[in-house]
């Protein structure tokens, strides 16, 4: 039930994007295209002027990027009461980015199923085609960018040994306490789903809903989630609505 209702909820987020991407023609102004260049080179040649979105993979680079950077969050962002927010990656999604990342690398092709990765001697982040479609949200792809971030710090992964990510190897790490990238993960997630100030409502359920699955999955010794089940609707303007029988 819970997995059906995710994907669910995961289809009504994708036509939410596609929606949205067909009505609104954002561009990024030519001064924050420039503080963006100045730290990835391979936009220089693009920072000249407002750049527009246009759907292809580095305009979807560039809107994750502006999004790590401009998102508004709460000012009094709390550590829940179980383990999904502890508020330490929480000041500055972009700073604490672009200080371990400097290059990002666009890949041809990746195993199937990647989306990014980084190496344990160097500071670049290859992007992979998959991460860079439509069919991907930017806070999804900040999730992805921020775990990738925090392997620079010196956090691998281990072979899950238990639960449906079981025998998959690099795939989990020990617990949710230790700070790893799985925990970054969930705490992004986390924080757009509870402290967001301009998320859409469906965007912020998708990213908790985002966060307790990985919060499940993804840890050897189970994370402490509170958990309260509630009936959502959804009416045709794509507001949700928690519905009290």
């Amino acid at each position: 039930m819970k997995k059906t209702f995710f994907i669910s909820l995961a289809m009504c987020v994708s036509q939410l994007i596609v929606s949205q991407s067909a009505t609104a023609a954002e561009c990024v102004p030519q001064s924050e295209m420039a503080d963006i260049a100045s730290h990835f080179s391979q936009f220089k040649n693009i920072s000249n002027a407002q750049f527009c979105f246009d759907g292809s993979p580095t305009s979807n680079l560039i809107a994750t990027l502006v999004s790590m950077r401009k998102t508004a969050f709460a000012s009094d962002m709390k550590k829940s009461k179980d383990e999904l927010f502890s508020g330490r990656f929480a000041a500055n999604w972009y700073k604490y980015f672009i200080e371990r990342i400097t290059d990002l690398d666009v890949q041809d092709s990746c195993p199937k199923g990647v989306g990014a990765y980084v190496y344990g001697w160097g500071t670049t982040m290859y992007v992979c085609p998959l991460m860079l479609t439509d069919s991907f949200s930017a806070i999804d792809r900040a999730s992805v960018f921020m775990h990738e971030a925090r392997h620079i710090d010196g956090y691998p992964h281990i072979t899950c040994s238990k639960g449906p990510r079981r025998g998959l190897r690099g795939a989990c790490d020990s617990r949710i306490s230790d700070g790893g990238s799985y925990a970054v993960t969930v705490e992004t997630y986390a924080q757009l789903g509870k402290y967001a100030t301009d998320l859409h409502p469906a965007l912020k359920t998708y990213a908790m809903a985002s966060a307790v699955v990985y919060a499940d999955e993804a840890f050897e010794t189970p994370a402490r989630i509170n958990r309260q089940e509630s009936l959502l609707l959804m009416s045709k303007s794509k507001d949700l609505y928690s519905l009290d029988p």
